[in-house]
């Protein structure tokens, strides 16, 4: 769906379609509702996936390193 641009809804505003120009600013209030749904839903998911990182490097971190240190 495309939405209306600034400029659309003062040129509805400008000829007196006051009511289309409401309809197509709640259009663009609802986009903006639901952008901001999707966004807190993907940092939420970012946060889920970098705990699970660090979960998984966790033993690696915790695991001996005497190949190194035989290299060494």
């Amino acid at each position: 769906m495309a939405l209306s641009s600034y400029k659309d809804i003062f040129e509805l505003l400008k000829t007196g379609a006051t009511i289309e120009a409401q309809e197509k600013i709640m259009e663009l209030r609802q986009a903006a509702l639901s952008i901001q749904e999707d966004n807190i839903h993907l940092r939420n998911r970012v946060l889920e996936l970098e705990a699970r990182v660090k979960e998984l490097e966790s033993p690696l971190s915790t695991m001996p390193q005497k190949n190194m240190v035989e290299q060494a």
